[in-house]
């Protein structure tokens, strides 16, 4: 019986773009552009402009290019810096199963490798969607949070097969690349740093996780092509010595429909679980034009895994990736400038005394009907009470952006836009979302990553 990974590598081999239904290749179209507009998002972050820093410290063969600066690099090194770009914001894509995961953190890998290959769209698009696929699979069937791993860990696995894809390797060489990338590259939940154990802040290390595996698998895939050979049961090892003995027939053999259509998009800059609750506050705000100065209390009810976003530190985030992160900071800072945007994040305003006073007005309960629900759905229930005795309440049980509730064409093309705005022209702006909706009509990748160049 072949190994996980030998299934993977016949998986990718055979995938081709007429093998893709419409609305799957229309999904990764959205969340090309999508992650384009995250990555120039974090462009100007410290983490970023660090990673890049150090990547041009490292010079490379000048093979593919980092979003934004232009400076050309190897394609291991670009997939590095463009990663930290896409992740930083924590406003990207997301999928919840047993595991959750950002899939399109596989995207950096895609463009990188495209570039270097000199792919079409169409290769960049069956790439995309391989990437999402082997991902997803590996959260439907390994909970790595769970048992205090951090799901950057799939990165290993996965990225070596988007490259090899795109390298042309055969099934022998994308297993062994699999086995490469596999043997290293794993992290531990405590990536968060103490924040894990609700006691702490997290780290910039949230941003550049899945970018060292990114950086590690393209180089599997390369050894790869090489002859370099990998154990092609590391899956299988990875899954009885740390995953305690899952099932992985979902790695093995999928789902019967693409994975990527079971993707969320993100209508806020913040973890996933803390959308729902944003989503209700702000309708609940404009509906009753609440005065955050007379706010008695707000309470959020909803499932058991949003509770990691109310630990003890959510009330006193000291770092904008630990403010992404807190629930009583994300609804304090929407109630307050009647959204969340990047813009609230950039002042360090978990100092402001009024967000600290109303952080502390935010309680939480679980739900056990919600924890039914989940991750199928994500239904919350805010209660604003009001100093006067006024009780305002909402539920919503699929925000805007999961496929509960999908968001338009024309909703992400401006989330992109306002992203890139401050960056590029409205002209430029214009030509990446035309290019990406006809991405299967362009001849060489590096033409898209050229009009990148801010």
């Amino acid at each position: 019986m072949p190994s996980a990974a030998e299934a993977l590598a016949a998986f990718a081999v055979d995938l081709s773009y007429e093998t893709l239904p419409p609305e799957v290749v229309h999904k990764a179209k959205q969340l090309l552009l999508d992650t384009l507009g995250c990555a120039f998002g974090g462009y100007l972050s410290e983490p970023s402009q660090m990673t890049r820093a150090t990547v041009r410290n490292l010079g490379g063969v000048p093979e593919a290019t980092i979003i934004g600066t232009g400076d050309r690099t190897s394609s291991a090194n670009a997939a590095l810096a463009n990663c930290v770009m896409v992740r930083y914001l924590d406003f990207m894509d997301i999928y919840r199963s047993k595991d959750g995961c950002h899939p399109s953190e596989n995207i950096p890998t895609a463009l990188a490798v495209a570039e270097r290959q000199k792919r079409n769209g169409r290769d960049l698009l069956v790439a995309i969607v391989l990437g999402f696929e082997v991902q997803q699979r590996f959260a439907d069937a390994i909970p790595c949070h769970h048992l205090d791993w951090h799901h950057v860990t799939a990165a290993g696995y996965v990225t070596p097969v988007v490259a090899g894809k795109l390298m042309n390797l055969d099934r022998e060489q994308i297993a062994n690349a699999i086995g490469i990338g596999g043997c290293h590259n794993h992290a531990l939940a405590d990536l968060l740093g103490e924040w894990w154990a609700g006691t702490g802040q997290i780290s910039m290390m949230k941003a550049i996780g899945y970018g060292f595996g990114s950086q590690s698998g393209i180089t599997a895939a390369m050894l790869a092509e090489q002859g370099f050979t990998g154990p092609k049961t590391i899956i299988e090892s990875f899954n009885r010595v740390v995953a305690q003995n899952q099932d992985l027939t979902p790695i093995i053999k999928g789902d019967d429909h693409f994975k990527i259509l079971d993707t969320s998009l993100k209508s806020f800059p913040s973890e996933y679980l803390s959308q729902s609750p944003i989503e209700v506050l702000l309708a609940l705000a404009k509906e009753n034009d609440i005065d955050p100065a007379k706010v008695k209390s707000i309470h959020v009810r909803a499932n058991t895994r949003a509770s990691i976003l109310v630990k003890d530190s959510s009330y006193y985030p000291q770092t904008r990736e630990s403010a992404d992160h807190s629930i009583p900071y994300c609804l304090a800072m929407a109630l307050i400038d009647r959204e969340l945007s990047p813009a609230q994040f950039i002042r360090e305003q978990w100092n402001d005394p009024r967000v600290i006073e109303l952080m502390r007005k935010v309680s939480f309960s679980v739900d056990p009907e919600f924890d039914r629900m989940f991750p199928k759905a994500r239904p919350c229930v805010v209660t604003v009470t009001m100093q006067s005795g006024a009780v305002y309440e909402r539920r919503i049980d699929h925000p805007r952006g999961s496929p509960g509730n999908p968001m338009t064409d024309a909703e992400i093309q401006n989330k992109f836009a306002k992203l890139s705005a401050p960056l590029m022209s409205n002209g430029q702006i214009e030509r990446i979302v035309d290019t990406v909706n006809s991405l299967d009509r362009l001849d060489d990748v590096g033409e898209l990553m050229a009009l990148t160049v801010v």
